[in-house]
């Protein structure tokens, strides 16, 4: 049975099949990808868990370092500002939105909602990868424009971070400043748990827009906190705090 057959094959046995237990679980796709992002010298490994319900992205390493950064870190000048974090962004199929957790030096999230709104652009352009046949789609989405190729051959709607909405699932995708590049790296049936809509909407969730403000303004308390920080010990060093994010839309003076 070849690729194209043994997905469409399992992609209507998950659209069907549900299994009746205490814990109700449902046949899934189980997905890994690299992410290698240049902009912050990062390269680590992810799963996403797709059915006919949901898709789930979450990290399945660990960054550098663990905790809050505290006072003692700022006084060292040596600790890594990437801080051990899960990575949770969950998508229903049925709906738009998209639930995350989010982090700024914190061991306690921000639950946001978003409402995607991803415009592909179709292009008559085809490539192997991984094995499969992908066809490339471009969009412009979170401050990035973005070139992705996907494969009908596994006829899914997923993807990697927040990317969605193709005819077919994302094997790769980078962005045109070769900053951002995920590729799918393995696939393999899984069962997964039934999720509960009503559990999400009964969080504290912040929309996309409010968070945006609470992260630069927590952004801007940092940068004062370092300079304070460093003044006190009578450094005259010029200190840069510039950043560039993947989701480059979050900053105050981007769209």
């Amino acid at each position: 049975m070849n690729k194209k057959i043994f997905f469409k094959s399992l992609f209507f046995v998950i659209l069907i099949q549900k299994f009746s237990s205490v814990e109700a679980q449902l046949k899934s796709l189980q997905i890994s990808y690299i992410e290698d992002f240049t902009f912050s010298q990062t390269k680590d490994t992810f799963n996403i868990i797709t059915n006919n319900q949901y898709c789930l992205y979450s990290n399945v390493v660990n960054p550098q370092k663990k905790g809050n950064i505290t006072e003692d870190d700022i006084d060292k000048l040596s600790f890594s500002v990437t801080i051990e974090i899960e990575k949770y962004i969950l998508r229903f199929i049925d709906e738009p939105v998209i639930y995350s957790k989010e982090y700024f030096f914190d061991k306690k999230p921000i639950w946001v909602n978003d409402t995607l709104n991803i415009v592909w652009e179709l292009i008559d352009e085809t490539k192997i990868i991984q094995g499969y046949t992908c066809k490339k789609a471009v969009c412009n989405f979170k401050g990035r424009k973005y070139i992705a190729w996907f494969t009908p051959d596994i006829p899914v709607n997923a993807g990697p971070w927040k990317l969605s909405g193709l005819p077919g699932l994302i094997v790769e995708v980078k962005d045109i400043d070769k900053k951002v590049h995920f590729l799918m790296i393995a696939i393999k049936e899984v069962n997964a748990p039934t999720l509960d809509k009503t559990d999400y909407k009964k969080l504290k969730l912040v929309k996309w827009t409010d968070y945006k403000k609470i992260w630069n303004s927590k952004y801007e308390n940092f940068n004062k906190f370092l300079s304070n920080s460093i003044q006190k010990e009578g450094a005259t060093i010029s200190v840069n705090t510039q950043i560039e994010l993947l989701e480059k839309s979050l900053l105050a003076n981007e769209k």
